[in-house]
């Protein structure tokens, strides 16, 4: 079993206008693997990491930007591809998802956090990889909500972790 978080962590500003990192971390810990779509310094891009036989692709297209989203979301699915081995593409996607092959940890609205009506950020699972648990974390963290999610894999699948 692996536990991933998806949290957009609005530069470390809660509801409440104070930047705390520590009690992001206090959110994220016990996750196995956390993707921070929007990090304190604000960049957007895709990031991909390699680790026991684990692929994870966090990314965070354009919100400011509508017209430049779908191309970098047809980005992001020409990079994920198909996979043949354990994938995790998580982050704030800022519209619905096309799951690019991936199966979708849905578990309801993320944003905005005081009053959830928009699911904005999203864990996708494949290449072997299958959905056990998707819920939302409750907090005033952000002004988006965490999505916890645990993922198992399928009896075809072999990962080193």
């Amino acid at each position: 079993m692996i536990t991933g978080m998806a949290f957009n962590i609005a530069q470390a500003v809660g509801q409440d206008n104070v930047e705390d990192l520590d009690r992001i971390a206090a959110l994220i810990e016990g996750a196995d693997v956390v993707g921070l779509p929007r990090t304190p310094n604000g960049y957007r891009e895709l990031l991909e990491a390699h680790t026991a036989g684990l692929t994870v692709f966090v990314t965070h297209p354009t919100a400011e930007e509508p017209h430049l989203r779908a191309p970098q979301l047809d980005a992001v699915r020409a990079v994920v591809g198909d996979p043949r081995t354990p994938t995790i593409l998580m982050g704030d996607l800022n519209e619905p998802a096309s799951t690019c092959g991936l199966t979708d940890a849905a578990a309801g609205p993320t944003y905005p956090s005081e009053a959830p009506v928009e699911r904005l950020d999203y864990v996708l699972a494949g290449g072997g990889l299958e959905v056990v648990e998707a819920r939302i974390v409750a907090t005033d963290a952000s002004d988006h909500l965490p999505l916890m999610v645990t993922l198992s894999p399928s009896e075809w699948a072999s990962p080193s972790w």
